[in-house]
């Protein structure tokens, strides 16, 4: 059904390039005939083309288990050159609606290769520690609870006063984690682009501290 909606679309505008969605199959990539490229962020278990992953995979991407290096790159990896990684027996947790659930592995994980452009899905996952500073700017309807929370929280630890410190580090940290991850998808001559998670935070369904601009669009002085 995918495929014949995007067939209808095609009909009015064929100018645009069309996708049936996002990393819609997970951990089974599959194409689309009708497509025009693949969004994606993995190809099997262990063919990665995104540098950090979520809870339910952790410690998983390049980001998170090898050293910092300027040379890794994902072609190998969308081109196929590492074959099937996996005969049948494992078993892995993939993400669920909101939760996980754990999943078989076939033998033909490893034999996927993408005949379209493929383009890597969210990249960018890394949380900022909160600025606190940031609660005085909210003067409208809005107002961020989740910074209460995060602050009654260090408050209970002893550790409200060396928030601005937390900050500082884990900006930077996280900032050379994003900087690392969009240099590999620019070495990489496989990857056709990618999809940013989000420039900014994002305060909405709780919270997701994902950006290096603030929910206002300000820089948070990590970059220039």
């Amino acid at each position: 059904r995918l495929g014949e909606i995007i067939d209808i679309l095609r009909r009015e505008n064929h100018s645009i390039f069309f996708t049936s969605g996002s990393n819609n199959f997970q951990f089974w990539p599959a194409e689309i005939p009708q497509e025009d490229f693949f969004a994606g962020v993995r190809l099997s278990r262990d063919r990665l083309f995104r540098g950090s992953y979520a809870m339910c995979d952790a410690p998983l991407g390049h980001i998170q288990t090898d050293k910092p290096n300027t040379a890794y790159d994902y072609d190998a990896i969308i081109r196929g050159e590492n074959g099937s990684e996996n005969e049948g027996g494992d078993t892995i947790q993939i993400q669920y609606g909101t939760g996980v659930k754990t999943v078989k592995l076939s033998a033909a994980d490893g034999s996927y290769i993408p005949h379209k452009p493929v383009i890597s899905h969210e990249v960018g996952q890394y949380d900022y520690f909160p600025d606190f500073d940031e609660m005085k700017m909210y003067t409208g309807p809005l107002v961020p609870r989740y910074l209460d929370i995060f602050r009654e929280r260090l408050e209970e630890k002893g550790l409200y006063t060396q928030w601005r410190d937390f900050f500082e580090a884990v900006g930077a940290h996280c900032t050379q984690c994003y900087k690392d991850e969009i240099e590999t998808a620019l070495r990489s001559s496989e990857l056709s682009g990618f999809q940013l998670l989000d420039l900014q935070d994002f305060n909405g369904q709780g919270v997701s501290l994902v950006g290096v601009l603030n929910a206002f669009m300000q820089s948070k002085g990590f970059i220039t």
